[in-house]
């Protein structure tokens, strides 16, 4: 027994090593991060760079823009990252909504008021309040594998854009994992994506005040 378990030690280094080397441990996020971090623009006042590293969005209310910073699906693992980079005015916002786990919580959409329970109308509980609120689909969801903010934008070579607050992806997109509602990361989450939906909603608000 001993034996076995000396000769499968250097076995499992050379597993684990290789997994390393190859990248799927470390590389690609670090490429990802790297990447992201030297895409700056000081022209926009507020900046948030997504979870897993993939979209980058700038944001002015002042200059009434907003631009998002992308590596598509196709390039997360390359080596050779090259994100595109599009900009739009606040007018160019169709609607905007807060997916999680694939399902839409709340959503604002232009000329429209937010449907269903919105974190507008959720005053001082925000998506939290929504999240744990006392319906039997959200109670019942005690895990959280990803929580997304969608934007649709008149734009049709990218109609819509999607930020990971939180993906559940620590070190490669395809291993996924669930966190508890109440776990320090998915917090975290919930409060930054209170925050930027609530920036793009006064945008589309913003946008109908000068169309009229």
């Amino acid at each position: 027994m001993i034996l076995l378990f000396i000769i499968g030690i250097p076995i499992v280094l050379a597993l684990v090593w290789a997994f390393v080397s190859d990248g799927k441990l470390i590389d690609h996020q670090t490429l990802r991060k790297n990447t992201m971090e030297n895409i700056k623009d000081d022209n926009y006042s507020r900046v948030f760079t997504s979870s897993e590293y993939a979209s980058k969005i700038f944001f002015d209310e002042k200059k009434k823009k907003f631009k998002i910073a992308n590596i598509s699906l196709e390039d997360l693992n390359d080596k050779n990252v090259s994100p595109t980079i599009k900009e739009y005015s606040f007018d160019d916002i169709a609607d905007v909504e807060i997916v999680i786990d694939n399902k839409t919580l709340t959503k604002v959409s232009k000329g429209e008021t937010a449907l269903g329970a919105t974190i507008g109308g959720a005053v001082g509980g925000g998506v939290g309040a929504i999240i744990g609120g006392g319906t039997a689909s959200s109670s019942a969801q005690e895990f959280i594998k990803s929580i997304h903010l969608r934007i649709t934008v008149e734009d049709y070579d990218n109609p819509y854009h999607d930020i990971a607050f939180f993906s559940g992806v620590f070190y490669d997109p395809d291993l996924k994992t669930a966190h508890k509602k109440s776990s320090p990361e998915v917090q975290k989450a919930i409060k930054e994506i209170d925050t930027w939906f609530r920036y793009f909603k006064l945008a589309m608000r913003d946008a109908a005040k000068v169309a009229h």
